[in-house]
């Protein structure tokens, strides 16, 4: 394999598989480069190119595949703290960056990046709705609590559920057990959000979820969540929007 491409090859793979994009080469004199676009905007949420690295790196030398991404301007400046991402080449740097397809940076976090830029790629009347995503995960450790007794003892029975979160009527919850199981493994649906009055603020929230189904422990483990850009679970956290499609898609073919 190539080294130059190898990264590049591996993400036209992973944004194949999650998004549904090809890559269109457009330039005939750079075979290597090329960009991926939302089909309902047809706007680009990437572009791949090969460059000099002194064009990235100061002082730096040879070729070095990149791929321009769209960030929230308010999170730029943090990004650029992180080894590998830079200031984005030939696009506007307040709301795009560069990240080096050399390894430098995980497979795994530039698809998490990527699902970011097609979702502020999203047209603008969707803003609102991509911008909160209503899908979340919950780590749940069986030692502490058993989910499958509460789930026995009360079938039909909404579970309460104390969270300081922004969680919303509708929502989507994933339930992940902890090692040893390491996977998601409950699916549920938040029936009801309850404001407790006279109790301080972030225990003053009562979340009624509904089970929906099981999955087998096999299938969404730690490292099918790593392909999507899910990196960890330590806490109540949205999901990439192409892991919720993996998960449809699993559903939907009668699993």
């Amino acid at each position: 394999m190539n080294e130059l491409t190898k990264q590049r090859d591996e993400l036209f793979e992973n944004v194949s598989r999650v998004f549904g994009a090809k890559p269109e080469f457009l330039w005939a004199r750079d075979p290597h480069s090329c960009v991926f676009r939302r089909e309902d905007t047809g706007k680009w949420f990437a572009v791949i190119m090969k460059v000099k690295r002194e064009k990235i790196i100061i002082g730096a030398t040879g070729e070095v595949m990149v791929i321009d991404l769209k960030c929230d301007p308010l999170m730029t400046g943090s990004m650029l703290t992180n080894e590998g991402i830079y200031p984005a080449y030939h696009m506007n740097k307040k709301n795009w960056i560069t990240v080096l397809l050399d390894g430098t940076v995980p497979t795994e976090e530039i698809m998490m990046l990527i699902d970011m830029s097609y979702q502020l790629g999203a047209p603008r009347q969707k803003t609102r709705q991509v911008m909160r995503t209503p899908y979340w995960i919950i780590p749940i450790n069986n030692d502490y609590y058993d989910i499958e007794e509460a789930i026995e003892c009360s079938p039909d029975k909404p579970l309460e559920w104390h969270q300081r979160y922004n969680f919303s009527q509708g929502d989507t919850v994933y339930l992940y057990v902890t090692a040893p199981t390491s996977a998601i493994k409950y699916k549920f649906h938040i029936d009801k959000v309850e404001i407790l009055e006279n109790e301080p603020k972030g225990r003053n929230k009562v979340v009624y979820m509904r089970f929906v189904r099981r999955y087998d422990e096999s299938v969404f483990t730690f490292g099918r969540l790593k392909e999507y850009g899910v990196t960890a679970v330590r806490g109540p956290r949205t999901i990439p929007m192409g892991l919720v499609r993996a998960i449809e898609d699993y559903e939907n073919e009668g699993n």
